[in-house]
């Protein structure tokens, strides 16, 4: 209530400055140069645009705004034309700020993913540099003794040397299988959340949802000329590009999503997965700005 609250002030306010230059009384001329620019009957919204006015519910505002514009000024009141724009304006700002707050809580999953990962990182680059000084010294020591060894003329010190640089060869082998396993870093159990992936995974349980509605409604509906949902799309990029080998593994999209599941083993590749397609599903609510810009300029 507060947030409508406050849309309608700045609605009222913008409106307010555009008729600051209106005369009384009223005409259609009026209208034109003080609210909008001058509009032809052939400036006409793109089909993304159009879609996106419907799923709003404005797009019968905008027809109505676009037709007054051509008809005579006795037939529009200056309180009609301002009620019917101010209809418009806050269902765009509304969907605005619910882009900038699904971009937000999309942001934080994306530092919080970096934020784990850096620290994964960060314990598997120690361990790998503890296994690097292990690997030299025992390499070396090896070497080094049974070097000394094999010096002298007995026979048996010569194949105690013998015996050490076979151990010094074992412990290296061992601890560059070790450093083998250590690269991909360590496979940490961790108590989690689900992230805004979630729901694109499970759209038919609501419960965990932190899309706003419209948003949520912009995600599943079909590009103009498309078959199949943005989500639907979106997934199956990912699929292309190796992000994501399948939906159907269950385990892998519960540590991908969170999936409200306790002690998921994650990874540091699946970390950064995770954060690019994060970053993927940014850019696709983003597409929302683009078509409430043109929506807005269309009506101006």
């Amino acid at each position: 209530m507060i947030l409508r609250f406050l849309i309608n002030i700045i609605c009222c306010l913008v409106l307010a400055t555009q008729a600051h230059a209106i005369d009384q009384p009223l005409d259609l001329g009026a209208h034109e140069n003080a609210l909008s620019p001058k509009v032809s009957q052939n400036d006409v919204l793109s089909p993304a645009a159009k879609q996106l006015a419907e799923q709003l519910g404005i797009l019968g505002n905008i027809e109505k705004l676009h037709e007054w514009r051509n008809k005579p000024a006795a037939s529009v009141s200056d309180s009609q034309f301002l009620q019917n724009k101010q209809v418009i304006l806050q269902n765009i700002i509304l969907a605005m700020l619910e882009v900038r707050a699904t971009s937000a809580q999309i942001a934080y999953d994306i530092f919080e993913a970096g934020q784990l990962q850096n620290f994964m990182q960060d314990r598997r680059d120690k361990q790998i540099k503890a296994n690097s000084i292990a690997n030299f010294v025992s390499g070396g020591v090896s070497e080094i003794l049974g070097g000394s060894f094999q010096i002298s003329p007995k026979i048996g010190i010569d194949r105690t040397g013998n015996i050490l640089e076979v151990v010094g060869g074992a412990m290296q082998t061992g601890l560059s299988t070790i450093a083998l396993r250590q690269a991909g870093g360590e496979k940490k159990r961790v108590t989690q959340g689900d992230n805004m992936l979630a729901p694109l995974f499970d759209p038919i349980n609501q419960a965990n949802n932190k899309y706003p509605i419209d948003v949520w409604r912009y995600v599943n509906s079909n590009p103009p000329g498309e078959k199949e949902t943005r989500r639907t799309l979106l997934v199956k990029e990912w699929i292309r590009f190796a992000r994501l080998k399948t939906i159907k593994d269950k385990d892998f999209i519960a540590a991908l999503t969170g999936g409200g599941a306790k002690n998921t083993r994650l990874t540091i590749d699946l970390l950064e997965d995770r954060q690019a397609m994060l970053s993927d599903l940014d850019t696709l609510v983003s597409q929302m700005d683009k078509h409430l810009l043109e929506i807005m300029i269309f009506c101006r």
